[in-house]
């Protein structure tokens, strides 16, 4: 049976480092497909499209209307390939566990302090566009439903060693 792993956390939190480790060892990444335009050259977790036709609604195993842009994902993406990771929001997860229901779904937590999460983003963004999402998650991230918390304030290498070992051990 095909797993979908979510990774679920704060921007700043690690999430797409993880990704991008985890796919380097050879782990399926589902990355959403996305109407917005790249905020950036070489911009990793999103396929980007020009508009939103001939995607049979169906096919959709996540969707949300973000900011005026869509974003989603489809079967195809997961299906046949094991075990998948998926960057995504809590309100995500809760829709893709009701649209699928031929794959098992587990939804870890990177749970990362505030300030850690906020040096890292301004390493890459401006300051404005880090205060947006600080104030986004607030709200997004308010309750989250999860299987595992890891502890995403260590090393990358640390934190990509407790995800692997929950991937195995489910």
């Amino acid at each position: 049976m095909d797993k979908i792993i979510c990774l679920v956390g704060e921007s700043g939190s690690g999430k797409t480092t993880l990704c991008k480790e985890l796919e380097k060892k050879g782990y399926n990444i589902i990355k959403s497909y996305t109407t917005r335009k790249a905020r950036n050259k070489n911009e990793y977790g999103h396929i980007f499209i020009d508009k939103m036709e001939n995607i049979n609604k169906e096919n959709l195993i996540a969707y949300t209307y973000f900011d005026n842009e869509h974003y989603f994902a489809t079967k195809k993406q997961y299906q046949g390939k094991g075990s998948s990771i998926y960057v995504i929001d809590p309100a995500g997860v809760k829709y893709l566990k009701e649209k699928v229901d031929n794959a098992k779904i587990l939804t870890i937590y990177i749970k990362c302090d505030k300030e850690i999460r906020l040096l890292r983003m301004l390493k890459e963004r401006e300051p404005k566009s880090v205060k947006n999402r600080l104030i986004n998650d607030k709200e997004a991230f308010r309750i989250i439903q999860c299987d595992y918390c890891v502890d995403g304030n260590r090393e990358v290498d640390e934190v990509l060693k407790d995800v692997i070992h929950i991937i195995e051990s489910e």
